[in-house]
């Protein structure tokens, strides 16, 4: 996403024309159809930081510079990363696995309680031993071996055959 689109984008949220967000920033409508059509990019600092203002949100966001996921990257994240939608089920697991941990008089974070030698405990607990094997045997290779396991095991993800 882009300044341009940024503009937009809030400006278009509070209902506001391009006329009225120029009012409100002290500039003509031209001004704001060459922002948003990235005509022009080389906005004077008062502008942004009034723009900012009038948006609610921070300098790096109206830059989009942001790392902060928008509802749209989080639907491309899920189609390419998550098509059988698991991720939701296993972050309930997770969520279960630590509600089940603090019945049972467990103190603190569950997480701190596991260190990298017993953390298969806990995913045996969430996944199964088969992940847990995976884990090990993922964690015993160099990076080019991790990074070609990674490639090989998500294109297996996206065969039908293989998927669940």
């Amino acid at each position: 996403m882009e300044m341009k689109d940024v503009i937009k984008m809030h400006r278009t949220r509070l209902e506001l024309s391009q006329r009225e967000l120029g009012e409100r920033v002290g500039v003509n409508k031209a001004a704001v159809q060459k922002w948003e059509c990235g005509k022009v990019t080389n906005l004077k600092n008062e502008i942004l930081v009034k723009l900012a203002e009038i948006f609610g949100i921070s300098m790096d966001e109206l830059y989009a510079v942001s790392n902060t996921p928008t509802p749209e990257t989080y639907d491309e994240w899920d189609k390419k990363f998550n098509p059988n939608n698991k991720l939701a089920d296993e972050v309930a697991g997770i969520e279960d696995l630590c509600i089940s941990h603090k019945k049972q008089g467990g103190g603190g974070n569950i997480f701190v309680q596991y260190d990298e030698k017993n953390i298969s405990t806990l995913i045996k607990a969430v996944y199964g031993e088969q992940a847990a094997n995976l884990i090990e045997a993922f964690t015993a290779l160099n990076q080019t071996g991790k990074d070609e396991a990674l490639e090989r095991v998500t294109e297996l993800s996206e065969l039908p055959r293989y998927s669940q």
